[in-house]
């Protein structure tokens, strides 16, 4: 008995074809059902961005998988654009913790992924680290334990900006002028990403 398509529908990107036999009245009516769903829309990468001596790479170890090309990219802070690309430089000064990137595939999916300046959400913590003194001043030392290469030493205030950012090898002490308050302070090796969180206060 022949067949023919009796439906056809394309939903984001899933495409379901319904064939219908044409039986006597007393017998089954069978459908067959064909989905062709592209892979989830992905931001793949460990760090979203990389700072630099005067500026911020936005994205440069990041890739996009899954969905369905072409993408569009929209790097977001505080509701304003910044730049449309997948890879964008911005001002050292910007306010990372406001900062996030949204890409919208051509079946208009989307997926946004925000910044974690801290290294809270997805880095591997290594406690090898001695920070002292906390409540600190004026200064603070730090000193890896284990580690015997380069690091960064990138301090955020309690709204989430950049104020402090060195890089050092051994122990090595640190000194700053700013405001009393509640600090992050994040401690990277270079090579490895594996990251150390300090909350420091300052007196």
């Amino acid at each position: 008995m022949k067949t023919r398509p009796f439906l056809n529908l394309t939903l984001a990107g899933c495409s379901l074809l319904l064939t219908v036999f044409s039986l006597p009245i007393h017998a089954v009516t069978a459908v067959r059902v064909a989905v062709n769903q592209p892979p989830p829309l992905e931001i793949v990468g460990l760090d979203l961005f990389a700072i630099g001596a005067t500026d911020i790479q936005l994205g440069d170890g990041l890739r996009i998988t899954g969905g369905m090309a072409p993408y569009g990219y929209a790097w977001m802070a505080n509701n304003q654009l910044l730049g449309s690309s997948l890879q964008l430089t911005v001002p050292f000064s910007t306010n990372l913790m406001s900062v996030y990137l949204k890409v919208v595939d051509a079946n208009n999916c989307t997926c946004v992924r925000a910044i974690d300046p801290t290294g809270l959400d997805d880095v591997t913590a290594s406690e090898g680290w001695l920070v002292s003194p906390n409540p600190a001043k004026d200064h603070l030392l730090i000193e890896p334990k284990t580690w015997k290469g380069g690091y960064h030493a990138l301090l955020y205030d309690a709204q989430g900006r950049l104020v402090l950012f060195k890089t050092l090898s051994g122990r090595s002490i640190i000194r700053f002028t700013l405001p009393a308050g509640l600090y992050v302070l994040r401690l990277e090796e270079e090579g490895t990403h594996q990251t150390c969180i300090h909350k420091i206060i300052l007196l």
